[in-house]
């Protein structure tokens, strides 16, 4: 019910602030609170009623082999069960077919090339960023289309609250940013973090109901999903996930 109360509401200013930090032997947690305003006084004081957190996942690159999944109806590929971590990427028209991006010497989803930042998997299975062109050395390829920078204002849809999921990699490390557990986060949200995680631009993935992801470690387990009971609705499933092991 607050999704839809909320979803068309922009976000007028936020400011975040760490509460903890999980440490596992292969990835790191860090916890932050929201705290935000908007135009509306009503909308305010609902807002805080709500405690949302921004989870930010910090993963080593080099101790884990990443792979590109399409899976059905777009292609065949499932979730390997050795997986220790994966999570959806690119939007998807009604059709299931990427709106834009295109996956390299796999399977050919759009034809469209996006101009902005996007992400790969080299021949090693290693995970990183690059630019338009840039695409010659990798053997299996995530052309994502959105990606901002903290000056970026944002449309108004991104500003508001809903189910979101953000990449970046810095200093040979991933960072998975998206609402910790069911909450809700905007934009305005990620872009005040941003100055605090050291970033100067980052990759949106698809959010709403598209949301899932899951990491397993050492001494924790974090998963989630937007939609319960996800493999009751194909219909709002995402074709489109990345999936990594442990490289070991």
């Amino acid at each position: 019910m607050r999704l839809f109360l909320m979803m068309h509401i922009p976000v007028q200013h936020s400011e975040v602030v760490h509460i903890k930090t999980i440490d596992d032997a292969n990835f790191s947690l860090d916890l932050y609170a929201c705290k935000r305003s908007y135009k509306s006084s009503k909308a305010s004081q609902l807002n805080s009623i709500f405690n949302d957190q921004i989870a930010v996942f910090e993963i080593p690159i080099n101790k884990y082999k990443f792979n590109n999944l399409v899976m059905a109806p777009v292609g065949s590929d499932e979730i390997s069960a050795d997986a220790n971590l994966y999570f959806n990427t690119m939007f998807f028209d009604s059709s299931f077919i990427a709106t834009t991006g295109v996956i390299d010497n796999k399977d050919l989803v759009n034809a469209k090339r996006p101009r902005k930042k996007r992400i790969g998997i080299d021949k090693n299975g290693r995970l990183t960023s690059f630019s338009e062109n840039q695409n010659s050395n990798y053997n299996d390829v995530l052309q994502e289309p959105i990606s901002f920078t903290q000056k970026s204002k944002g449309k108004i849809n991104i500003r508001t609250l809903n189910y979101r999921q953000f990449i970046s990699i810095k200093d040979g490390k991933l960072l998975f940013i998206t609402g910790f557990n069911n909450s809700l986060i905007s934009w305005m949200d990620i872009k005040a973090l941003m100055p605090q995680l050291g970033l100067t631009s980052i990759i949106a993935l698809d959010g709403g109901a598209s949301v899932e992801y899951a990491f397993d470690g050492k001494a924790n387990d974090f998963y989630f999903s937007s939609i319960p009971l996800r493999h009751l609705w194909f219909r709002l499933n995402s074709p489109y996930y990345i999936e990594a092991t442990y490289a070991d």
